[in-house]
């Protein structure tokens, strides 16, 4: 793949981290606002860090042989970086397997799926839609929309969702939510962004 250079703010060392990306089913396009995009969320560190991630989950240990970083230090980052939404950490039988996730579907949503004080987020919401919407005919769009095959699809098991209509009191509404044991309501990540932008959804 082809790289930007265009000087001294050409953000070379997030090079190896694109080339990770690119290697899940959706990439991202190399552009300045990408490489902007990428080193507002991640240190020189983590990013070199995230390029040596293989594409199914590690272990710190697993992390430790590829990167030769030693082990408290990758916890550190480690913890960081899944603070920041940019990898996934999954205990399973007393260990912690560890996830780099894509850019798209995940980092650039998580992002703004929680309350954030360590980032510019309307900048980044700013740089964000720019960057969706730059070289429509070979960006970020046509990346993730320009294929026949629908990136994703809602399947609905037609028979787990009974047909009918109703309208239920307050006390009702709560009694339901109650008794389905748990859940979360959230604003999505769209509004969210847009809403650093100034802008509705």
């Amino acid at each position: 793949m082809g790289h930007l250079t265009s000087g001294k703010a050409d953000f070379q060392h997030l090079i190896p981290l694109i080339d990770r990306l690119n290697q899940y089913p959706v990439g991202l396009v190399d552009s300045p606002k990408l490489r902007e995009i990428l080193s507002l969320l991640f240190s020189e560190e983590e990013a070199d860090l995230a390029a040596h991630f293989p594409l199914h989950e590690a272990t710190i240990g697993e992390l430790e042989e590829r990167t030769g970083l030693p082990r408290d230090r990758l916890r550190t980052l480690l913890e960081s970086m899944a603070d920041k939404g940019l990898v996934m950490d999954l205990p399973f039988r007393g260990e912690t397997y560890y996830l780099l996730m894509p850019g798209v579907i995940g980092f650039f949503e998580f992002t703004f799926m929680k309350n954030r004080t360590d980032l510019p987020l309307d900048r980044v919401a700013r740089l964000m839609s720019e960057y969706f919407r730059e070289r429509p005919q070979e960006g970020q769009a046509r990346e993730f929309f320009g294929t026949r095959t629908q990136m994703t699809r809602a399947l609905v098991y037609d028979d787990a969702i009974p047909v009918s209509t109703r309208v239920v009191s307050y006390h009702n509404a709560r009694e339901i939510i109650e008794a389905a044991g748990g859940g979360a309501a959230s604003m999505c990540y769209c509004r969210h962004q847009r809403e650093h932008e100034g802008k509705s959804c």
